[in-house]
């Protein structure tokens, strides 16, 4: 039990650590033996990028991956914010580096994972997306969506096997069996 609760400290701090700043500490309370934090929020304050991770509970699972429950993530630049949650069921993973013991990505899966990428500026919001399956690859600032991913920009729909989404550059690329319904604004028409 003893080594449970230094694991998901050592997993906890090195969190905070990321980005040198939280802005809300979460409990660590005790539920079957097993270490667990619940209602979380973590926030990282980075030079260029913001990362927030919410959830209705975490757990360890070894020094180097955390899993969370109904995961919520949102990544703030300077002009944009992506917003990423999932349905009740949605369950996540945090990888941390071995080395650094600083996330190197993180996994979100459920029935239906929800992205909105919303322009800081204006307002807008620039796409939507969904997909069963979203990878977070820190080093890169890159989205990957697998599971039937699907992007909305107004009325156009993007399809794809895989969709990507370069959060640095704001670049979407898509993989395979790529299908896009554009539509017209002055007819309304739907073109494949």
């Amino acid at each position: 039990m003893g080594k449970n609760i230094k694991k998901l400290l050592i997993i906890f701090l090195t969190l905070i650590s990321l980005s040198g700043c939280v802005k809300k500490k979460a409990k660590v309370p005790q539920s079957n033996n097993q270490p667990l934090l619940k209602k979380f929020t973590i926030d990282y304050i980075g030079s260029n990028k913001e990362i927030s991770i919410i959830g209705s509970k975490a757990m360890a699972e070894n020094t180097n991956q955390t899993s969370v429950s109904n995961p919520n993530l949102a990544i703030s630049t300077k002009n944009i914010v992506v917003r990423i949650s999932t349905t009740s069921n949605g369950q996540g993973q945090i990888f941390l580096n071995p080395k650094t013991q600083q996330p190197d990505r993180i996994i979100i899966q459920g029935d239906r994972v929800t992205i909105n990428q919303e322009n800081l500026k204006t307002k807008n919001m620039n796409f939507t997306a969904f997909c069963k399956k979203l990878t977070y690859i820190k080093s890169s600032s890159l989205l990957i969506l697998d599971g039937n991913p699907e992007i909305f920009q107004g009325q156009n729909k993007y399809q794809a096997n895989r969709i990507s989404y370069d959060i640095n550059n704001n670049k979407i690329t898509f993989e395979g069996n790529v299908k896009i319904f554009y539509v017209e604004k002055s007819s309304g028409s739907i073109r494949k």
